[in-house]
């Protein structure tokens, strides 16, 4: 059975997010001449996995005094929807520079049954002693622009047989979050609980990035420069993000 990429993409997404995205289901990849090096290598979509840090100075994944920011990395997901993309050639086809625009939406699953707590000053989590959570989840969605130094091989050839590395940074605005929690009450009877807020998330996104693929494959990796909550709200949170991308040229 052939499946095209919208389905492929809401299986993913009703495992891991907690999100409806309307997607396309009728692109194709051409691979003709004019799709050649000198394409960017931005927009497509990506998978990845988030992980909690203490920042570049100390870059230890253990909170001793804030337990409640340590995050299951196996259920910390990312998906980036990148939907539009430019090169300005500095050097012919080989270096230019590549921006555009994107959305990224991000899942941070917490270790244990936290309750995130939160007023104008500050935001901590208190622990649920009558119920255990089996997802318990901060969602935030942010647009994203990139700023990316890009360097490819293979000039004039087919965009599939393209070399690419980037090294930039991304930055974002958020435009939503909420904690959503799942479980099964002792009764036997399952729930699902949601709580909009901002829970003092920081308003702005700034990553470092490395990127590297062949084609319409590639693979990224993302360290948080600004905190991802507002400065002095908390102890400081640099998530870590690394997945794989698809491509697609326009």
């Amino acid at each position: 059975m052939k499946m095209g990429p919208r389905s492929l993409l809401r299986i993913a997404f009703k495992y891991s997010f907690d999100l409806n995205l309307e997607l396309d289901d009728d692109f194709e990849f051409e691979d003709e001449m004019a799709n050649n090096s000198g394409k960017a290598h931005w927009a497509g979509f990506e998978l990845g996995v988030q992980l909690n840090t203490n920042g570049f100075l100390d870059p230890t994944t253990t909170f001793s005094s804030t337990p409640y920011w340590e995050n299951n990395i196996s259920k910390s997901l990312l998906f980036n929807l990148n939907t539009f993309q430019h090169k300005f050639n500095i050097i012919n086809e080989i270096l230019g520079l590549t921006t555009g625009y994107g959305f990224n939406f991000g899942a941070t699953e917490l270790t244990s049954s936290y309750v995130l707590e939160h007023n104008a000053d500050t935001v901590f989590a208190l622990i649920d002693n009558n119920q255990v959570y089996k997802r318990n989840t901060l969602y935030s969605a942010y647009l994203t622009v990139p700023m990316l130094l890009e360097l490819t091989t293979g000039k004039d050839k087919p965009y599939k047989s393209t070399f690419y590395l980037h090294a930039g940074v991304v930055g974002g605005v958020r435009l939503y979050s909420h904690q959503r929690f799942t479980g099964t009450y002792a009764n036997g009877n399952d729930f699902e609980n949601t709580t909009k807020a901002n829970f003092n998330l920081n308003p702005w996104m700034l990553d470092a990035t490395v990127r590297i693929g062949y084609g319409h494959f590639g693979v990224f990796a993302n360290y948080a420069i600004l905190g991802m909550f507002k400065e002095g709200t908390t102890v400081g949170v640099y998530p870590m993000r690394f997945g794989v991308s698809f491509n697609i040229p326009q």
